[in-house]
């Protein structure tokens, strides 16, 4: 379905939940007389799967409706907004402190200004105790209106105060927008990519003596720094960060319902560290508090990336389990991964990050057939749809997984694709280089000196991966504990747990 201002009404009325449905329903027949073409079109886009525009003016040319369908998918829309306004009214803090404003207004207009001057008061307590700065100073625009003196300083240095205290917060939500921005780079790999991290984090926002104060810019200061440290392979300096972002919710524990995504966020993160430094039974704790966000009443689009975070937080604890004490505890957790993701529907750019982990996972503990039917699920992705260095990473993966289960008939055709694939994408750096090399020797070298290749890929891999940059590709995946694994004659898992 292609995407048009033609399927603008199709996508409202299909991101409708049962609710909402029900008040349209109440709404539509209050607002009908003896039209009804706008609940036909409703009922007839509700039962499309995908928006056929020809099919809906063949059934309103049957039922001779008179009405052009342009002025009925107008007023179907007003309809639905309506409800929804309705349908959502004083659910958020948002819509609460709003139908003060408007409750204010129309008692000002009534000259009924005790009442007004109640509510204006109601909605600034509200907005100052969730910290809905615009909203403060959509409240002080309206007393400023309503004043008759307009030489009150005081209501003056409040205004300005706010003023500078929502600037400053759109400086460093800016500034967090520009490191999401450079996270599509994918790892740091080059000196280019690293100049662009250190510039933001030179910025004098980002000083310690400048840590902001209000709980939104507080929490993006922290923020920054965290996916600063984890680009650039810092991993042990983000907990500091993280700790801060959760004490920040400890003290304001009615914003999280407010800044939910944020939240949800925080925890996600959390289990990525623990994981790192083998804190699982940690971790798993936190991912319970975040699986039992689903159950909460979320939106659409919060739903969309709490899903994310469950996701991000299932592949890292999936990295983990590979060093539990039990090894029952990893399967346990990857069949729980498996499962949450044959269960909902996650962006592809987070779903290939599950696949991967999933390659990886059975990878390690030597069940190469089910790591290859993950790796393919994942190379069947779109490349447009993950990032360019996990896609690369499965590629060579694909090879690595091959020459274990021994299929050295379809290695030759496999190294020729993926060559092929890192010229054009021209993403072949010495590590890749490296290993494709080694693909190209081991399948004209004698079993009996296999080790010897192996020694020599160990002995390069060292070299290269000296180099900050090649050394991320181990961030994917330990070359070097499975080329050890391979010159020891031991089981991977093992070298990968006396490591850990």
């Amino acid at each position: 379905m292609s995407r048009t201002h033609e399927t603008d009404l199709f996508e409202l009325i299909k991101s409708l939940n049962k609710g909402e449905k029900k008040s349209f329903t109440l709404f539509a027949n209050y607002y009908s007389d003896a039209d009804k073409s706008h609940i036909l079109l409703f009922d007839l886009i509700v039962a499309q799967k995908n928006y056929d525009e020809e099919k809906i003016k063949f059934i309103f040319n049957r039922e001779k409706i008179k009405s052009p369908l342009p002025r009925v998918k107008n007023y179907l829309q007003e309809i639905i907004l309506k409800t929804l306004r309705f349908h959502h009214s004083g659910k958020t803090i948002d819509s609460e402190i709003r139908e003060l404003i408007m409750d204010a207004e129309i008692f000002h207009s009534k000259g009924l200004q005790k009442l007004k001057t109640r509510r204006l008061e109601k909605a600034k307590l509200l907005a100052i105790r969730y910290q809905k700065d615009e909203l403060s100073l959509e409240i002080l625009n309206k007393i400023w209106k309503f004043k008759s003196d307009y030489t009150d300083t005081e209501l003056l240095k409040e205004y300005e105060l706010l003023t500078n205290k929502i600037t400053l917060k759109r400086k460093y939500q800016q500034l967090a927008q520009e490191t999401m921005i450079l996270l599509k780079d994918g790892l740091v790999r080059n000196k280019s990519l690293q100049k662009d991290w250190d510039k933001i984090i030179l910025n004098p926002l980002m000083a310690k003596k400048n840590e902001p104060t209000g709980f939104v810019d507080n929490h993006f200061y922290h923020n920054i720094y965290l996916v600063y440290y984890e680009r650039t392979n810092q991993i042990h300096k983000t907990r500091y960060h993280l700790e801060q972002m959760l004490k920040n919710f400890e003290l304001f524990p009615e914003l999280i319902s407010e800044w939910n995504s944020m939240y949800y966020s925080t925890l996600g993160n959390l289990i990525v560290v623990l994981c790192a430094t083998n804190e699982i039974e940690k971790a798993e704790e936190i991912m319970a508090k975040l699986l039992s966000m689903q159950g909460t009443d979320f939106s659409f689009v919060d739903k969309k990336n709490l899903n994310n975070y469950v996701s991000i937080a299932h592949c890292n604890l999936l990295r983990g389990a590979l060093f539990v004490k039990k090894f029952s505890d990893g399967l346990r957790i990857a069949k729980e991964a498996e499962a949450f993701i044959s269960q909902n529907v996650v962006p592809l750019q987070y779903k290939t990050q599950l696949l991967l982990t999933l390659t990886n996972f059975y990878f390690c503990i030597g069940n190469y057939s089910v790591a290859l039917k993950w790796n393919n699920k994942q190379l069947n992705e779109s490349i447009e749809s993950q990032k360019e260095d996990d896609f690369v990473f499965a590629k060579i993966f694909n090879l690595i997984i091959h020459y274990e289960l021994g299929n050295e008939d379809q290695l030759p055709y496999l190294m020729r694709s993926t060559y092929r694939f890192l010229n054009k994408s021209k993403r072949q750096f010495k590590t890749e280089g490296a290993i494709l090399r080694f693909m190209q020797t081991s399948l004209f070298t004698a079993k009996s000196k296999k080790d010897i290749v192996f020694e020599e890929l160990k002995t390069d891999l060292l070299k290269i991966t000296k180099n900050q940059f090649e050394a991320k590709v181990l961030d994917h995946f330990d070359f070097i504990s499975w080329l050890e694994s391979k010159i020891q004659n031991k089981p991977f898992i093992e070298i990968l747990k006396k490591k850990a």
